[in-house]
């Protein structure tokens, strides 16, 4: 019978009793001191198992299948226990721990000197002993430098891939130490050598780099020359200060070559095909402050502001001014404009009051205009169906901002009405803001009567010159 030791064989589940073989318990002092192996493995108290709280069994964390269970006590006998003092109370358990270590190196002792052993299984600090003293593994921090005498270790005691990187120390392999034609393009990893590993002197030759970078960007803070071609599959990117500026080919077949002036021009040219096509050269055109542009004679190349309405605009049963196209364009102080505007303005069939249709201009400061300089003319057709609208049955001239009459009073009881007009004239602006189409009623139509501005209306407007004076663009003679 063994005192200290338990062996399970085949065994599976994850506790397992503290009793021998003959099923009297193992005490023990510390739980330390009590050594568990797995298949001869030493395992961890605290990580693989722990005690049950009873502190009887050990209660492994993975229940085991099949396996060979060692639970063998071994006491720490090279201090006391218990260590008296004079003076010092005496305790049962203090008598008791002391008999202990005793009593459980005895128990351990015999199991030893019963098993035929000089050494029983378990941990003997730096070696391990197990299957009943046939195996034993010495530890892997066991064996130091000072353990290995001078020229023990030789080739033949190193195994093959057994010197790995780890194992070399920093800086002790030395250019004696390698081999001539050793360091093959296959001994350097890729990306190891940098720019300060090759000699400033080096002056690699070109041919030695392959003509493709793949997606790499090639970056240089001094020129780019060549005295070929320099082709690009995608944009050419010049990079500026503020923003990039892309150079790129069309993308309809067919080459293209053009050739740049050999000079750098004048203020406010621009670069067209001269006689010669693909052959670039300077033009010039005037413009104003507003980017009009004057032609070779002096000719006016008007940039206009252009409002087209894609859908109808709908007004209130009102008598105020009102909006023709719910915007209005915002022009610039002391200039003179020209515009041009056709509309529609439409209601439904319905009974109305008797009214009359005025047209004008407003704007959103008051100082827009400048009083009595604003000339127009309008011609149209007032009419109970735009079917029917033929000749133009008015054609009035106004000078004035005051809203004008555009068509008589209607006083059908029914009816659709239908105003279409062209308006056309000039305007002398005072200070800048917004210029507004108007249109108002002599008298409300009736709530269900109301207008609409007609989609296809357009307002187009165009700078002429500055105000103050007659306007001149171009040779003028008296």
């Amino acid at each position: 019978m063994a005192y200290a030791s338990v062996t399970y064989t085949s065994a599976s589940g994850t506790t397992f009793a503290l009793t021998n073989s003959e099923g009297i318990a193992i005490g023990y002092i510390r739980q330390q001191d009590v050594k568990v192996y797995v298949n001869d493995v030493l395992k961890t108290l605290g990580v693989d198992y722990n005690f049950n709280s009873a502190g009887t069994a050990v209660v492994f964390n993975v229940a085991l299948s099949g396996a060979t269970v060692l639970i063998q006590r071994i006491t720490e006998i090279a201090e006391p226990t218990v260590v008296y003092t004079a003076g010092s109370t005496l305790t049962a358990t203090d008598l008791n721990n002391a008999d202990n270590q005793i009593r459980f190196g005895l128990q351990e002792f015999r199991d030893s000197v019963n098993a035929g052993q000089g050494v029983t299984d378990g941990d003997k600090g730096d070696i391990i002993v197990g299957n009943s003293g046939s195996t034993w593994s010495i530890d892997a921090a066991a064996v130091v430098e000072g353990k290995i005498d001078s020229g023990a270790v030789t080739e033949s005691k190193i195994g093959s891939n057994a010197v790995t990187e780890s194992k070399i120390a920093s800086g002790s392999v030395t250019e004696t130490k390698l081999a001539d034609n050793s360091v093959t393009s296959a001994k350097i990893v890729a990306g190891t050598i940098v720019n300060s590993d090759i000699n400033a002197s080096a002056a690699i030759d070109g041919t030695k780099i392959s003509p493709n970078f793949g997606s790499q960007n090639i970056q240089t803070t001094g020129n780019v020359q060549a005295t070929g071609n320099v082709q690009a599959s995608g944009s050419v990117v010049l990079v500026g200060a503020g923003g990039n500026t892309s150079l790129t080919a069309s993308s309809t077949a067919g080459n293209n070559t053009l050739i740049l002036p050999n000079s750098n021009g004048t203020a406010n040219q621009f670069i067209k095909n001269s006689g010669t096509a693909g052959t670039l050269g300077w033009s010039s055109l005037t413009e104003n402050s507003n980017n009009n542009l004057f032609g070779k004679n002096g000719g006016l190349i008007p940039a206009s502001y252009y409002y087209r309405l894609e859908s109808d605009v709908n007004h209130s049963n009102s008598i105020a001014a009102q909006n023709i196209f719910g915007v209005g364009p915002v022009l610039a102080s002391s200039t003179v404009y020209e515009f041009e505007s056709v509309f529609t303005l439409r209601r439904a069939s319905a009974a109305y009051a008797t009214h009359t249709i005025l047209i004008g201009f407003g704007d959103g400061t008051g100082t827009l205009i400048t009083t009595n300089n604003i000339a127009y003319y309008s011609i149209g057709n007032f009419s109970a169906s735009a079917s029917t609208v033929a000749a133009p049955d008015v054609n009035t001239v106004f000078e004035t901002t005051n809203f004008n009459s555009v068509t008589a009073a209607s006083g059908a009881a029914t009816g659709a009405l239908v105003l279409i007009l062209l308006v056309k004239g000039t305007v002398s602006v005072n200070a800048g803001g917004t210029f507004i189409p108007q249109f108002r009623l002599s008298a409300l139509p009736g709530s269900t009567q109301t207008y609409q501005t007609a989609a296809g209306s357009y307002f187009r407007i165009w700078e002429l010159g500055a105000s103050g004076s007659n306007t001149s663009i171009g040779t003028w003679q008296a």
